[in-house]
């Protein structure tokens, strides 16, 4: 991914404000919406592994930056030698992407890299980002989060707002109000300390302590699954060695690994269900009902 980085030009890097790359695996031919795309740098990379079939869609509220992004789609469709550009950019709202044509149960994968935090009601992006979902839909998004509920005081300072600090949730929170949305409950992917180095900042933030997270989120069916038994088969472009679903579910190519209902329910209804062989730990291959979007 990081050479995907290093082929855009340098305004990408320079006009970015995300965490690190928010870009999961296996996009190949899906519809996928950039939340918060900025420039565009990772609808770009996106787009570059999307193939034909696919189409990422960047939405943004700063126009000057959604032009921007706009204006290097044929710089990027000529050095990918795309017949057809497969990314637009679009002027609007996370929490409101009705009002800009995206219907309900329509993308396959949505992303976000250090936005969800920027808005002042983050319940209303995870419930806008559930009703565009297909069912075994992921969003896969990084931000900064917090150990504990920020005072009003620090929410109210607009320096700490602007460097992603003010606007953090405390990771309980995400929890419920993923819950209460109705999607699967957060896989934790990348996590790494945010340190903070200015004392009177330090001063003012008191015991808090700062994270930046990459989580997955599932839209999964009601039933679920019941425990099983992965065996990974290898086959996933980047994974070839070993597949990692979060922290605590990581699969080495042809091993077999025991997980919960909530996993094999998110490995048997998402885009991973054909890269896997589902074992029953009593009697052999299961039969699951498969309720997905993905043949």
């Amino acid at each position: 991914m990081l050479c995907l980085c290093d082929q855009f030009p340098s305004h990408f890097d320079y006009r970015f404000y995300g965490c690190g790359v928010a870009v999961p695996e296996k996009l190949e031919g899906l519809k996928v919406v950039d939340l918060g795309s900025g420039s565009g740098r990772e609808s770009f990379i996106i787009s570059s592994l999307l193939g034909p079939n696919g189409q990422v869609i960047g939405v943004d509220m700063t126009e000057d930056l959604v032009k921007t992004a706009n204006s290097y789609i044929d710089y990027h469709k000529d050095k990918y030698k795309q017949d057809k550009a497969n990314v637009e950019f679009k002027l609007g709202f996370v929490e409101k992407l009705h009002e800009i044509g995206i219907g309900p149960e329509s993308q396959d994968v949505l992303v976000s890299n250090g936005v969800i935090n920027l808005t002042p009601d983050k319940k209303a992006v995870l419930a806008e980002a559930y009703r565009v979902l297909k069912f075994g839909g992921e969003l896969y998004f990084t931000d900064v989060y917090c150990n504990m509920v920020l005072s009003e005081e620090v929410r109210k300072n607009q320096y700490l707002w602007g460097q992603c600090i003010a606007g953090t949730l405390w990771w309980k929170i995400l929890f419920d109000l993923a819950k209460e949305v109705g999607f699967s409950q957060p896989r934790l992917v990348e996590v790494a300390p945010v340190p903070i180095c200015n004392q009177k900042f330090k001063d003012l933030l008191g015991d808090a302590r700062f994270l930046s997270a990459t989580y997955r989120l599932y839209k999964l069916p009601e039933k679920q699954c019941p425990p099983a038994i992965l065996q990974y088969q290898g086959d996933i472009p980047g994974c070839e060695n070993y597949f990692k679903l979060d922290v605590r579910n990581v699969f080495p190519t042809g091993e077999l690994r025991p997980v919960d209902g909530t996993v094999a329910s998110i490995i048997t209804n998402s885009r991973f269900k054909n890269n896997f062989k589902i074992i029953d730990n009593q009697v052999g291959i299961f039969k699951f009902e498969i309720s997905s979007a993905y043949p």
